[in-house]
Protein backbone atom coordinates (compact mmCIF):
# COMPACT_ATOMS: atom_id res chain seq x y z
CA UNK A 1 0.00 0.00 0.00
CA UNK A 2 1.23 3.44 -0.94
CA UNK A 3 0.23 6.47 1.17
CA UNK A 4 -1.75 9.21 -0.57
CA UNK A 5 -2.23 12.51 1.26
CA UNK A 6 -5.03 14.77 0.06
CA UNK A 7 -5.78 18.05 1.81
CA UNK A 8 -8.76 20.08 0.57
CA UNK A 9 -9.92 23.50 1.76
CA UNK A 10 -13.28 24.84 0.62
CA UNK A 11 -14.32 28.45 1.22
CA UNK A 12 -17.36 30.18 -0.18
CA UNK A 13 -19.90 32.95 0.05
CA UNK A 14 -23.46 32.79 -1.23
CA UNK A 15 -26.39 35.18 -0.99
CA UNK A 16 -29.99 34.90 -2.13
CA UNK A 17 -32.60 37.66 -2.17
CA UNK A 18 -36.29 36.82 -2.67
CA UNK A 19 -39.46 38.82 -3.24
CA UNK A 20 -42.78 37.06 -2.56
CA UNK A 21 -46.24 38.28 -3.50
CA UNK A 22 -48.92 39.00 -0.93
CA UNK A 23 -52.67 39.02 -1.19
CA UNK A 24 -55.44 36.47 -1.64
CA UNK A 25 -56.05 36.54 -5.41
CA UNK A 26 -55.67 33.56 -7.77
CA UNK A 27 -52.19 34.72 -8.87
CA UNK A 28 -49.10 34.51 -6.66
CA UNK A 29 -45.45 34.87 -7.58
CA UNK A 30 -41.91 34.68 -6.30
CA UNK A 31 -38.72 36.16 -7.77
CA UNK A 32 -35.15 36.64 -6.73
CA UNK A 33 -31.43 36.94 -7.29
CA UNK A 34 -28.64 34.53 -6.35
CA UNK A 35 -24.87 34.96 -6.12
CA UNK A 36 -22.09 32.50 -5.23
CA UNK A 37 -18.33 32.91 -4.92
CA UNK A 38 -16.45 29.71 -4.08
CA UNK A 39 -12.76 28.83 -3.84
CA UNK A 40 -11.58 25.24 -3.43
CA UNK A 41 -7.86 24.56 -2.97
CA UNK A 42 -6.09 21.21 -2.73
CA UNK A 43 -2.68 19.76 -1.95
CA UNK A 44 -2.05 16.12 -2.94
CA UNK A 45 1.02 13.96 -2.44
CA UNK A 46 1.55 10.33 -3.48
CA UNK A 47 4.50 8.51 -1.95
CA UNK A 48 5.87 5.34 -3.57
CA UNK A 49 8.31 3.60 -1.25
CA UNK A 50 10.03 1.65 -3.99
CA UNK A 51 11.46 4.73 -5.74
CA UNK A 52 15.15 4.04 -6.49
CA UNK A 53 16.27 7.65 -6.19
CA UNK A 54 17.76 8.37 -2.73
CA UNK A 55 16.29 11.35 -0.93
CA UNK A 56 13.21 11.50 -3.18
CA UNK A 57 10.51 9.46 -1.43
CA UNK A 58 7.76 11.44 -3.17
CA UNK A 59 6.50 10.33 -6.53
CA UNK A 60 3.65 12.65 -7.54
CA UNK A 61 2.63 16.06 -6.22
CA UNK A 62 -0.32 18.28 -7.17
CA UNK A 63 -1.41 21.63 -5.75
CA UNK A 64 -3.97 24.05 -7.09
CA UNK A 65 -7.29 25.78 -6.72
CA UNK A 66 -10.66 25.88 -8.48
CA UNK A 67 -12.50 29.24 -8.34
CA UNK A 68 -16.23 29.34 -9.12
CA UNK A 69 -18.49 32.37 -9.52
CA UNK A 70 -22.19 32.18 -10.35
CA UNK A 71 -25.09 34.58 -10.45
CA UNK A 72 -28.69 33.74 -11.27
CA UNK A 73 -32.13 35.30 -11.70
CA UNK A 74 -35.22 33.21 -10.99
CA UNK A 75 -38.98 33.60 -10.88
CA UNK A 76 -42.15 31.55 -10.55
CA UNK A 77 -45.87 32.19 -11.14
CA UNK A 78 -48.67 30.18 -9.49
CA UNK A 79 -52.23 30.55 -10.75
CA UNK A 80 -55.41 28.98 -9.37
CA UNK A 81 -57.36 27.90 -12.45
CA UNK A 82 -60.08 26.63 -10.12
CA UNK A 83 -60.18 26.54 -6.31
CA UNK A 84 -58.66 23.03 -6.50
CA UNK A 85 -56.44 23.19 -9.62
CA UNK A 86 -53.21 25.22 -9.61
CA UNK A 87 -50.76 25.78 -12.48
CA UNK A 88 -47.10 26.70 -11.96
CA UNK A 89 -44.62 28.17 -14.44
CA UNK A 90 -41.08 29.09 -13.46
CA UNK A 91 -37.60 29.62 -14.84
CA UNK A 92 -34.04 30.23 -13.66
CA UNK A 93 -31.29 31.93 -15.67
CA UNK A 94 -27.72 31.32 -14.52
CA UNK A 95 -24.29 32.55 -15.56
CA UNK A 96 -21.33 30.61 -14.16
CA UNK A 97 -17.57 30.93 -14.55
CA UNK A 98 -15.28 28.16 -13.31
CA UNK A 99 -11.50 27.91 -13.51
CA UNK A 100 -8.62 25.68 -12.54
CA UNK A 101 -5.05 26.56 -11.62
CA UNK A 102 -3.04 23.36 -11.23
CA UNK A 103 0.64 22.54 -10.64
CA UNK A 104 1.63 18.91 -11.24
CA UNK A 105 5.14 17.59 -10.53
CA UNK A 106 6.77 14.16 -10.60
CA UNK A 107 9.79 12.93 -8.61
CA UNK A 108 12.15 10.01 -8.58
CA UNK A 109 11.65 7.38 -11.26
CA UNK A 110 8.53 9.09 -12.59
CA UNK A 111 10.49 12.29 -13.16
CA UNK A 112 13.20 10.39 -15.02
CA UNK A 113 10.60 8.73 -17.28
CA UNK A 114 8.94 12.07 -17.94
CA UNK A 115 12.27 13.61 -18.85
CA UNK A 116 12.80 11.01 -21.59
CA UNK A 117 9.72 12.42 -23.37
CA UNK A 118 11.04 15.99 -22.99
CA UNK A 119 7.86 16.99 -21.16
CA UNK A 120 7.89 19.95 -18.74
CA UNK A 121 8.17 19.06 -15.08
CA UNK A 122 6.37 20.60 -13.24
CA UNK A 123 3.45 21.08 -15.61
CA UNK A 124 1.00 23.96 -15.18
CA UNK A 125 -2.67 24.23 -16.15
CA UNK A 126 -4.53 27.54 -16.02
CA UNK A 127 -7.87 27.51 -17.83
CA UNK A 128 -11.30 29.08 -17.37
CA UNK A 129 -14.72 28.48 -18.89
CA UNK A 130 -18.14 30.18 -18.72
CA UNK A 131 -21.59 28.64 -19.02
CA UNK A 132 -25.08 30.17 -19.12
CA UNK A 133 -28.56 28.80 -19.76
CA UNK A 134 -32.23 28.86 -18.75
CA UNK A 135 -33.89 26.17 -16.61
CA UNK A 136 -37.71 26.11 -16.92
CA UNK A 137 -40.28 24.33 -14.74
CA UNK A 138 -43.97 23.51 -15.31
CA UNK A 139 -46.41 21.87 -12.90
CA UNK A 140 -50.10 21.17 -12.26
CA UNK A 141 -51.44 20.44 -8.76
CA UNK A 142 -54.96 19.06 -8.27
CA UNK A 143 -56.33 19.09 -4.72
CA UNK A 144 -58.81 16.18 -4.76
CA UNK A 145 -59.80 16.77 -1.13
CA UNK A 146 -58.42 18.28 2.04
CA UNK A 147 -56.18 15.24 2.49
CA UNK A 148 -55.40 14.06 -1.06
CA UNK A 149 -53.48 15.76 -3.85
CA UNK A 150 -52.08 14.63 -7.21
CA UNK A 151 -49.55 16.46 -9.36
CA UNK A 152 -47.62 16.34 -12.63
CA UNK A 153 -44.48 18.30 -13.36
CA UNK A 154 -41.67 18.75 -15.86
CA UNK A 155 -38.46 20.53 -14.92
CA UNK A 156 -35.02 21.02 -16.41
CA UNK A 157 -31.98 20.60 -14.18
CA UNK A 158 -28.30 21.44 -14.48
CA UNK A 159 -25.04 20.23 -12.96
CA UNK A 160 -22.01 22.44 -13.22
CA UNK A 161 -18.92 21.47 -15.14
CA UNK A 162 -15.99 19.81 -13.37
CA UNK A 163 -12.31 20.43 -14.12
CA UNK A 164 -10.29 17.34 -15.05
CA UNK A 165 -7.00 17.59 -13.17
CA UNK A 166 -5.80 14.43 -14.93
CA UNK A 167 -5.29 16.55 -18.05
CA UNK A 168 -1.66 16.92 -16.97
CA UNK A 169 -1.40 13.17 -17.46
CA UNK A 170 -2.58 13.55 -21.07
CA UNK A 171 -6.02 12.02 -20.59
CA UNK A 172 -9.42 13.62 -21.08
CA UNK A 173 -10.23 17.31 -21.55
CA UNK A 174 -9.52 20.27 -19.24
CA UNK A 175 -13.28 20.75 -18.60
CA UNK A 176 -16.28 18.50 -18.85
CA UNK A 177 -19.40 19.78 -20.50
CA UNK A 178 -22.11 20.56 -17.95
CA UNK A 179 -24.87 17.95 -17.96
CA UNK A 180 -28.57 18.78 -18.22
CA UNK A 181 -31.67 16.74 -17.58
CA UNK A 182 -35.44 16.87 -17.97
CA UNK A 183 -37.42 15.29 -15.13
CA UNK A 184 -41.02 14.22 -15.89
CA UNK A 185 -42.95 13.20 -12.78
CA UNK A 186 -46.47 12.25 -11.71
CA UNK A 187 -47.32 11.61 -8.09
CA UNK A 188 -49.75 11.77 -5.19
CA UNK A 189 -49.58 13.02 -1.59
CA UNK A 190 -52.30 11.64 0.67
CA UNK A 191 -53.37 11.43 4.32
CA UNK A 192 -55.53 8.72 5.90
CA UNK A 193 -56.92 7.77 9.30
CA UNK A 194 -57.39 11.39 10.42
CA UNK A 195 -53.81 12.24 9.49
CA UNK A 196 -52.25 9.28 11.29
CA UNK A 197 -51.05 7.79 7.98
CA UNK A 198 -49.21 9.72 5.27
CA UNK A 199 -48.81 7.88 1.96
CA UNK A 200 -46.90 9.50 -0.92
CA UNK A 201 -45.83 7.99 -4.22
CA UNK A 202 -44.43 9.05 -7.57
CA UNK A 203 -43.40 7.74 -10.99
CA UNK A 204 -40.75 9.55 -12.99
CA UNK A 205 -38.57 9.54 -16.07
CA UNK A 206 -35.32 11.48 -16.39
CA UNK A 207 -33.78 12.23 -19.78
CA UNK A 208 -30.14 13.09 -19.07
CA UNK A 209 -27.78 14.59 -21.65
CA UNK A 210 -23.94 14.55 -21.44
CA UNK A 211 -23.93 12.56 -18.21
CA UNK A 212 -20.82 13.16 -16.08
CA UNK A 213 -19.29 10.00 -14.58
CA UNK A 214 -16.03 8.33 -13.63
CA UNK A 215 -14.16 6.64 -16.44
CA UNK A 216 -11.07 4.40 -16.42
CA UNK A 217 -8.54 5.47 -19.05
CA UNK A 218 -4.91 5.24 -20.05
CA UNK A 219 -2.76 8.25 -19.16
CA UNK A 220 0.90 8.96 -19.79
CA UNK A 221 3.81 9.88 -17.57
CA UNK A 222 6.34 10.60 -20.25
CA UNK A 223 6.42 7.44 -22.38
CA UNK A 224 4.98 5.29 -19.57
CA UNK A 225 1.24 4.38 -19.92
CA UNK A 226 -0.69 4.12 -16.65
CA UNK A 227 -4.33 3.40 -15.82
CA UNK A 228 -6.13 6.30 -14.10
CA UNK A 229 -9.62 7.30 -13.05
CA UNK A 230 -10.94 10.56 -14.46
CA UNK A 231 -14.29 12.28 -14.94
CA UNK A 232 -15.79 12.73 -18.39
CA UNK A 233 -19.09 13.02 -20.24
CA UNK A 234 -19.99 9.42 -21.08
CA UNK A 235 -23.19 10.01 -23.09
CA UNK A 236 -26.97 10.44 -22.76
CA UNK A 237 -28.97 8.46 -20.21
CA UNK A 238 -32.57 7.56 -19.44
CA UNK A 239 -33.77 6.80 -15.91
CA UNK A 240 -37.20 5.40 -15.04
CA UNK A 241 -38.17 4.96 -11.45
CA UNK A 242 -40.76 4.90 -8.68
CA UNK A 243 -40.74 6.08 -5.07
CA UNK A 244 -43.02 5.24 -2.15
CA UNK A 245 -43.08 6.97 1.24
CA UNK A 246 -45.15 5.92 4.24
CA UNK A 247 -45.32 7.67 7.62
CA UNK A 248 -47.63 6.21 10.26
CA UNK A 249 -48.43 7.05 13.88
CA UNK A 250 -49.32 3.56 15.08
CA UNK A 251 -50.01 4.94 18.55
CA UNK A 252 -49.62 8.33 20.17
CA UNK A 253 -46.03 7.43 21.06
CA UNK A 254 -44.98 5.17 18.18
CA UNK A 255 -43.99 6.55 14.77
CA UNK A 256 -42.92 4.39 11.78
CA UNK A 257 -41.44 5.68 8.51
CA UNK A 258 -40.87 3.52 5.42
CA UNK A 259 -39.25 4.53 2.15
CA UNK A 260 -38.81 2.42 -1.00
CA UNK A 261 -37.26 3.38 -4.34
CA UNK A 262 -36.73 1.60 -7.64
CA UNK A 263 -34.87 2.97 -10.64
CA UNK A 264 -33.56 1.68 -13.94
CA UNK A 265 -30.83 3.90 -15.37
CA UNK A 266 -29.53 3.12 -18.88
CA UNK A 267 -27.01 4.69 -21.23
CA UNK A 268 -28.98 5.32 -24.44
CA UNK A 269 -26.40 7.29 -26.46
CA UNK A 270 -22.62 7.08 -26.26
CA UNK A 271 -20.35 10.11 -26.27
CA UNK A 272 -17.86 10.46 -29.12
CA UNK A 273 -14.99 8.02 -28.75
CA UNK A 274 -16.71 6.09 -25.95
CA UNK A 275 -16.11 2.35 -25.54
CA UNK A 276 -19.11 1.88 -23.21
CA UNK A 277 -21.58 -0.95 -23.72
CA UNK A 278 -24.80 0.41 -25.29
CA UNK A 279 -27.85 0.21 -22.99
CA UNK A 280 -25.58 -0.53 -20.01
CA UNK A 281 -26.53 0.71 -16.56
CA UNK A 282 -25.23 4.12 -15.57
CA UNK A 283 -22.87 4.64 -12.62
CA UNK A 284 -24.12 5.48 -9.12
CA UNK A 285 -27.66 4.25 -9.80
CA UNK A 286 -28.74 1.38 -7.51
CA UNK A 287 -31.77 -0.51 -8.76
CA UNK A 288 -33.36 -0.87 -5.31
CA UNK A 289 -32.98 1.12 -2.10
CA UNK A 290 -35.06 1.53 1.00
CA UNK A 291 -35.17 2.58 4.63
CA UNK A 292 -37.23 1.77 7.71
CA UNK A 293 -37.22 4.01 10.80
CA UNK A 294 -39.19 3.37 13.99
CA UNK A 295 -39.32 5.76 16.96
CA UNK A 296 -41.01 5.11 20.31
CA UNK A 297 -41.26 8.01 22.74
CA UNK A 298 -42.09 8.02 26.46
CA UNK A 299 -42.84 11.33 28.26
CA UNK A 300 -41.08 11.24 31.61
CA UNK A 301 -42.51 14.57 32.73
CA UNK A 302 -43.83 17.80 31.27
CA UNK A 303 -40.25 18.77 30.33
CA UNK A 304 -38.45 15.53 29.44
CA UNK A 305 -38.96 12.94 26.70
CA UNK A 306 -37.24 9.55 26.44
CA UNK A 307 -37.07 8.07 22.91
CA UNK A 308 -35.77 4.93 21.25
CA UNK A 309 -35.13 4.98 17.49
CA UNK A 310 -34.12 2.09 15.28
CA UNK A 311 -33.21 2.47 11.61
CA UNK A 312 -32.52 0.00 8.81
CA UNK A 313 -31.17 1.09 5.41
CA UNK A 314 -30.61 -0.97 2.27
CA UNK A 315 -28.76 0.09 -0.89
CA UNK A 316 -28.46 -2.23 -3.89
CA UNK A 317 -25.25 -2.93 -5.79
CA UNK A 318 -24.33 -0.30 -8.36
CA UNK A 319 -21.70 0.56 -10.94
CA UNK A 320 -19.08 3.14 -9.97
CA UNK A 321 -17.59 3.80 -13.39
CA UNK A 322 -18.56 3.59 -17.04
CA UNK A 323 -19.51 0.04 -18.07
CA UNK A 324 -17.20 -1.22 -20.83
CA UNK A 325 -16.22 -4.61 -22.33
CA UNK A 326 -13.00 -4.38 -20.28
CA UNK A 327 -15.03 -3.76 -17.09
CA UNK A 328 -18.55 -5.15 -17.73
CA UNK A 329 -19.65 -4.57 -14.13
CA UNK A 330 -18.49 -0.96 -14.04
CA UNK A 331 -16.30 -1.39 -10.93
CA UNK A 332 -19.40 -2.50 -9.03
CA UNK A 333 -19.88 -1.73 -5.35
CA UNK A 334 -21.61 -4.42 -3.29
CA UNK A 335 -25.11 -4.07 -1.85
CA UNK A 336 -25.19 -3.28 1.86
CA UNK A 337 -27.54 -3.03 4.83
CA UNK A 338 -26.95 -0.73 7.78
CA UNK A 339 -28.60 -0.95 11.20
CA UNK A 340 -28.63 1.92 13.68
CA UNK A 341 -30.08 2.54 17.14
CA UNK A 342 -30.36 5.78 19.14
CA UNK A 343 -31.53 6.26 22.73
CA UNK A 344 -32.22 9.88 23.58
CA UNK A 345 -33.33 12.04 26.49
CA UNK A 346 -34.54 15.49 25.46
CA UNK A 347 -35.66 18.56 27.36
CA UNK A 348 -36.37 22.13 26.41
CA UNK A 349 -32.86 23.37 27.20
CA UNK A 350 -30.71 20.32 26.62
CA UNK A 351 -30.59 16.82 25.16
CA UNK A 352 -28.47 13.70 25.50
CA UNK A 353 -28.35 10.68 23.18
CA UNK A 354 -26.32 7.49 22.79
CA UNK A 355 -26.17 6.17 19.24
CA UNK A 356 -24.79 3.24 17.30
CA UNK A 357 -24.48 3.29 13.51
CA UNK A 358 -23.67 0.38 11.19
CA UNK A 359 -24.12 -1.98 14.13
CA UNK A 360 -23.75 -5.02 11.85
CA UNK A 361 -20.28 -3.66 10.96
CA UNK A 362 -20.93 -4.15 7.25
CA UNK A 363 -18.20 -3.26 4.77
CA UNK A 364 -19.82 -0.36 2.92
CA UNK A 365 -18.26 0.32 -0.48
CA UNK A 366 -19.04 3.94 -1.35
CA UNK A 367 -16.96 4.04 -4.54
CA UNK A 368 -14.89 1.50 -6.42
CA UNK A 369 -12.56 1.53 -9.40
CA UNK A 370 -10.87 -1.42 -11.09
CA UNK A 371 -7.82 -0.11 -12.90
CA UNK A 372 -6.45 -3.56 -13.76
CA UNK A 373 -7.42 -7.15 -13.03
CA UNK A 374 -5.29 -7.06 -9.88
CA UNK A 375 -5.58 -3.41 -8.74
CA UNK A 376 -8.68 -1.83 -7.18
CA UNK A 377 -9.24 1.49 -5.46
CA UNK A 378 -12.15 1.40 -3.02
CA UNK A 379 -13.61 4.14 -0.82
CA UNK A 380 -15.19 2.65 2.29
CA UNK A 381 -17.96 4.03 4.47
CA UNK A 382 -17.79 4.36 8.23
CA UNK A 383 -17.51 1.05 10.17
CA UNK A 384 -19.48 0.27 13.34
CA UNK A 385 -19.56 3.47 15.39
CA UNK A 386 -20.77 4.06 18.96
CA UNK A 387 -21.07 7.65 20.11
CA UNK A 388 -22.57 10.23 22.43
CA UNK A 389 -24.28 13.49 21.44
CA UNK A 390 -25.03 16.41 23.74
CA UNK A 391 -27.29 19.33 22.79
CA UNK A 392 -27.80 22.60 24.63
CA UNK A 393 -29.90 25.67 23.82
CA UNK A 394 -28.80 29.05 25.12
Amino acid sequence: QEPFDNHVEDRGFSQEIRLVSSGEGPLSWIGGLYYQDRQQSYDQLLTIDRTPVPGEPRELSRVGDQPVEQYAVFGQLNYLITPRLEATVGARYFHETIGINDRFETYGLAAAIQATALEPNPAFLNVESTYKDILPRFALNWQLSETQRVYVQAARGYRTTTPNVQINLNVGRPFLDPDFLWNYEVGAKTQWWDGRLLLNGSLYQIDWSDLQADRVGTAQIGLLPIDVIYIDNIGDARIRGAELELVSSLTQNWLVMLGLAYQDGRLVKLSEGSTAIPDSRIPNSPEWSGSLVSTYSIPLSASYLLSLTGSLQYVDDQASTEVTPQDPRGSETAAYTQLGITIGLDGERWGLSVFGSNLLDEIVEVQNASLTESENFTTLGRPRTIGLRVRANF
